[in-house]
């Protein structure tokens, strides 16, 4: 189903209320949003035309993807910030979308009446935040992109609550995860090792030596979600791709 289906689906009072707040803005070819002087927070619509979606690093901009036609932009920092690189989108060609500030639709998507349509969003948010990863981090890059989007097909997401333990020191493990969004605390013995983040890897260990049991305990600092691979897929992907398995070697040191 596409998002402008699963739209149509939502309750008619809802969509109404939300797009009330809407103003249509209009960017041209070459120009970037958000940008410093807008002073705009919030998500867009895309009604038409396309934009190519950046990732602002210390290196400079890494190209995603591109985005068109009923797609929002911006949807990931309504609900999480600072949980990834910045993005940034530039216009190719005259783009015209529709503009929801942050503090006039937040208080509608906290309500009940709008959660379903928050649901939605943050389904998006969570697909862009994946394929945002995917793109980014070292060991998936290594992989062309049709397989990045199969083996990606291929994981689950999970979510931990606050003090929730994801791996237990002994207890047996042969999953290998990627932080999507949080942070957790590896312990050993009860003596802090290492904190790790959004982007982080977990599990490798485990996942390359075949090792039965986790070596450490991890625990979820807040909220967090993050994608699980199975250990025999990403073995098998070591087998298939030479700079692959070089990139999951890099991981352990």
């Amino acid at each position: 189903m596409s998002l402008k289906e699963e739209l149509d689906f939502l309750p008619v009072n809802v969509l109404e209320a939300f797009m009330e707040h809407g103003e249509t803005a209009i960017y041209h070819a070459g120009e970037w949003l958000p940008n410093e002087t807008s002073g705009f927070t919030g998500m867009r619509l895309i009604e038409d035309g396309n934009v190519t979606v950046y990732a602002i690093e210390k290196s400079g901009k890494t190209k995603l993807c591109q985005s068109g036609k009923d797609e929002f932009l911006g949807v990931r920092s309504m609900f999480s910030e600072d949980t990834l690189p910045v993005i940034a989108w530039r216009a190719e060609g005259d783009v015209s979308c529709i503009e929801f500030k942050s503090k006039d639709v937040f208080p509608l998507l906290q309500g009940t009446e709008g959660f379903e349509l928050r649901q939605v969003l943050e389904r998006i948010a969570r697909e862009r935040d994946y394929d945002v990863l995917m793109t980014l981090h070292s060991l998936f890059r290594s992989l062309p992109k049709t397989e990045r989007k199969n083996i990606l097909s291929k994981a689950h997401p999970i979510a931990l609550l606050p003090n929730e333990k994801l791996l237990q020191k002994n207890i047996e493990n042969d999953t290998l995860y990627l932080i999507s969004r949080g942070r957790v605390e590896v312990s050993r013995d009860g003596q802090l090792i290492a904190s790790q983040v959004t982007g982080d890897m977990i599990g490798e260990i485990s996942v390359l030596k075949k090792v039965e049991a986790a070596t450490a305990d991890v625990i979820a600092q807040g909220w967090c979600e993050m994608l699980a691979f199975p250990g025999p897929l990403i073995r098998s992907y070591c087998e298939a791709y030479a700079d692959f398995k070089r990139e999951f070697l890099r991981l352990q040191r």
